[in-house]
């Protein structure tokens, strides 16, 4: 049955729902109401980074130093070089960054996207995100990210805030300049509930990136239509890996589905609600989106939703 969400469906008037992998965290809204808990490492952390746990969440070096081979040959010096800032740090800094835990932080949100912009990935694809603990530290992340009370600790996750907090632009070009030396891609559309309302729409994209290219990171947000002043609410994200596609919902919860590197079109499938509704898909890197007016059953595909909806394996 559908009809816990149905109120909330309505007021959203477009986010979505197939298949859960994840597990959805109990109270999501309540949740964003908690602190950030922190396990503090016995060793102080250097000027130059934070050392903190939360939740397994760490840098995901492995993907890092991935990166770091195929854009710098392997040169933590050239990559350290290669950071847009006012004043980079040295390669002993980067190495700690780096280290295998993936617990030593840039000690800010400047550095982590600098260090993105250096490697050329979204900022989210640095992190250790997972089916496992993103239901549990998504809600606690918005609630820091927008009150900004990281106690002094984490401040690298604040970028975190353009991905979460309604704003009356989006997606954040001037980060995307500044780290990134270009815009963000933005594909928007809209849902007119008189073609059609309360039904999963299908959403084809392909990265237009060299084959074998990853990761990819989509985000998504929407806006009421008809509304005077309407802000864009993001509702979340999608990495496109290798030989994974998965979706984090802004509800906490997550889906995944497998795919092969040759794979080059994967579908989404989001909410089309009772109200009309401007959409945005944005990407740091050039892609392609195509809405079908029939399922795509053969595609990859992943579901935005809500908790509680579809039992999980329905």
């Amino acid at each position: 049955m559908l009809t816990s969400c149905e109120s909330r469906r309505a007021e959203l008037a477009g986010t979505s729902h197939g298949r859960v992998t994840g597990r959805a965290c109990d109270g999501h809204d309540g949740n964003r109401n908690n602190t950030l808990t922190f396990v503090l490492s016995c060793k102080a952390p250097s000027r130059n980074a934070t050392v903190v746990s939360v939740s397994a969440l760490r840098l995901d070096s492995e993907r890092i130093r991935g990166l770091i081979g195929d854009r710098f040959g392997g040169s933590i010096s050239r990559l350290a070089a290669a950071l847009p800032l006012d004043e980079p740090p040295d390669r002993s800094t980067v190495t700690r960054w780096l280290s295998s835990d993936g617990r030593h932080f840039p000690r800010d949100e400047e550095r982590i996207l600098a260090l993105a912009g250096a490697l050329d990935v979204d900022p989210t694809a640095l992190w250790t995100f997972d089916a496992e603990n993103f239901p549990t530290l998504w809600p606690k992340i918005v609630r820091a990210a927008r009150t900004g009370r990281w106690s002094g600790l984490l401040k690298a996750l604040a970028f975190f805030r353009y991905f979460s907090d309604t704003a009356e632009e989006w997606p954040p070009q001037p980060m995307a300049r500044r780290f990134f030396n270009r815009e963000w891609v933005v594909n928007e559309f809209a849902h007119d509930p008189r073609d059609g309302k309360n039904f999963y729409q299908d959403l084809v994209v392909r990265p237009r990136r060299p084959q074998g290219t990853f990761p990819t990171v989509w985000h998504f947000a929407f806006r009421h239509g008809g509304i005077r002043g309407a802000k864009w609410q993001p509702f979340g994200f999608v990495r496109r890996d290798a030989e994974r596609v998965i979706l984090f919902n802004d509800w906490a919860i997550t889906d995944e589905a497998v795919c092969t590197p040759v794979d080059q079109d994967i579908c989404i499938r989001t909410w089309f609600g009772q109200g009309a509704a401007s959409f945005r898909i944005v990407s740091l890197h050039p892609f392609t989106l195509s809405i079908p007016k029939l399922e795509q059953p053969g595609l990859p595909t992943v579901h935005f939703g809500f908790p509680g909806e579809v039992a999980e394996g329905g």
